[in-house]
């Protein structure tokens, strides 16, 4: 038997070594992870967003959207030669009616004020419009009446027979007819405008050759004449200065007041102008001028006054005064040998 079986009885507990180091279980919570930058999060456990941002002021007139940029393009005609061939007189005739749909006519007594050809003829063109709407409405109001009675009735509806009679209604109608005419008046009363502005402005073209040739530039979305082509045609003619007349400021305008800081000399007040001819108007009103007041025996001019200081015996009959006629002063003064 080896001596170190001796030791060990059989009655020895295996473990007993083992207490010396067994652990006692972590009973502490577990910690949560917080919602730093950079920390894991589990995909279970809910999270909570705080977003904060800042905005920018928008444009004062928005962005045209590319859709309608290019119907306004296919309707106005714009950066095309024939974009003033937009007419609509034709069409108006038909939305004008009185009383109430046309130009309203001054009274018979203010006849002769009114000058305003110009509003006259737009007073006309909205009176058409709006008779235009009203019956665009009316007809939709109808076709929708219209197609609602045929459904009632229809024993059985579907997309086909659906699809057909709103095509029917929508492009074969009196309806889609009002539309047209609407773009109609509206884009040819607009190029109408844009035409006698263009108008005013070639009115100060110096040389007639340049004005030509500045009427054949169409007009475009955002200018009166296309850029490039305005610009080629300036630079060519040397410059706005040497194409147009210059721009010269009414006569009524007020000159500048000079800043009473930067000068010792203050400005004249028109009151002050006007005091002297204020003062003769108030003298002339309380009687008492020189001239038509009641002391006008004080006055000596031209006629031979007598001095209320003196005797009118003494100097009665006496001539007094100048002359009375050119030919007599010169008389006095004339030389004699």
């Amino acid at each position: 038997m080896a001596p170190e079986d001796d030791c060990i009885s059989d009655d020895a507990d295996p473990n007993i070594g083992g207490d010396l180091y067994y652990e006692e279980p972590d009973r502490t919570p577990p910690t949560k992870t917080t919602d730093l930058p950079g920390a894991a999060v589990a995909p279970s456990d809910p999270q909570f967003n705080f977003s904060v941002g800042t905005k920018v002021k928008e444009p004062a007139v928005p962005q045209t959207s590319a859709e309608f940029l290019e119907h306004l393009k296919a309707l106005q005609h714009f950066g095309q030669t024939d974009w003033n061939s937009v007419r609509y007189v034709e069409v108006r005739r038909q939305y004008v009616h009185a009383p109430g749909f046309t130009s309203p006519e001054p009274n018979a007594e203010i006849s002769n004020y009114d000058n305003s050809k110009f509003t006259a003829h737009m007073k006309t063109a909205f009176s058409s419009l709006t008779f235009a709407l009203l019956k665009q409405s009316k007809e939709i109001r109808n076709n929708v009446r219209e197609f609602l009675n045929w459904a009632q009735h229809k024993e059985q509806v579907n997309y086909e027979n659906i699809f057909e009679r709103w095509n029917d209604i929508f492009t074969n109608g009196e309806y889609p007819k009002v539309t047209a005419d609407l773009f109609q008046l509206t884009c040819g009363h607009r190029a109408e405008l844009i035409k006698n502005i263009r108008d005013a402005i070639l009115s100060s073209v110096k040389d007639p050759v340049h004005r030509e040739a500045l009427k054949k530039i169409p007009t475009s979305c955002a200018n009166l004449f296309a850029d490039e082509q305005f610009t080629a045609v300036i630079d060519k003619a040397g410059g706005v200065k040497s194409v147009f007349r210059p721009k010269y400021k009414g006569r009524m305008t007020p000159a500048p007041q000079n800043n009473p800081g930067s000068s010792g000399k203050q400005p004249t007040s028109n009151m002050n102008i006007l005091k002297p001819f204020q003062r003769n108007r108030n003298e002339v009103r309380n009687n008492n001028h020189p001239r038509t007041g009641p002391n006008n025996q004080s006055y000596r001019g031209r006629g031979g006054k007598y001095h209320a200081g003196r005797n009118a015996e003494t100097y009665k009959g006496r001539r007094t005064g100048s002359p009375s006629s050119h030919w007599e002063r010169r008389g006095q003064y004339k030389r004699r040998y």
